[in-house]
């Protein structure tokens, strides 16, 4: 049985593979600086129509980000934004990935000191995962995890992904327009 389990853990992890390891070396490194327009601490990105903090919450701006992001909590992810500003969905974080296989995968002349790491999203998602009874639904109508946060986790491939609530993932918050 544990060579049954082992081929289907190997053959779903190999399926699943293209669509969790984006980066092609064939692409262009860097998503063009030439795409934003730099404010001091924020980026108008002109194809979205979206601005970003250039900083993750918790640096300081001084013509690059100082110090370390903090890590925290969905649910205190969920506390800071403030005024215009708002955690981004997961596919306005994926448009910053850049799709050439760097590290960090962002383009670091507009979000500089941008680290690897996980980034937090407020996009939840369907999951599941495999136990030893089998597959369960992690969003079942009984399962207190319904719907799990879903988190931008930014490696040096560019791979993106899911965590639970409870993990911890650095926060970079955006708002519409200019």
């Amino acid at each position: 049985m544990t060579g049954c389990r082992t081929t289907l853990f190997a053959t779903l992890v190999l399926a699943a593979g293209p669509s969790w390891a984006d980066c092609d070396p064939q692409k262009p490194r860097d998503t063009p600086t030439s795409r934003y327009e730099l404010r001091g601490p924020e980026a108008y990105d002109t194809r979205t129509k979206l601005t970003w903090q250039r900083c993750a919450v918790g640096q300081k701006w001084d013509e690059g980000c100082l110090g370390e992001a903090p890590k925290m909590t969905w649910e205190d992810a969920m506390d800071q934004p403030q005024g215009p500003w708002r955690l981004p969905t997961w596919e306005q974080l994926d448009s910053l990935r850049a799709t050439g296989c760097q590290n960090p995968p962002v383009n670091a002349r507009v979000f500089p000191n941008a680290g690897l790491g996980d980034y937090w999203s407020r996009s939840t998602a369907v999951v599941f995962h495999y136990n030893v009874a089998g597959w369960d639904a992690l969003n079942a109508d009984n399962n207190p995890n319904k719907g799990l946060p879903v988190a931008w986790i930014v490696e040096p491939r560019g791979s993106k992904g899911q965590l639970r609530p409870y993990s911890e993932a650095a926060v970079r918050l955006v708002r519409e327009g200019r």
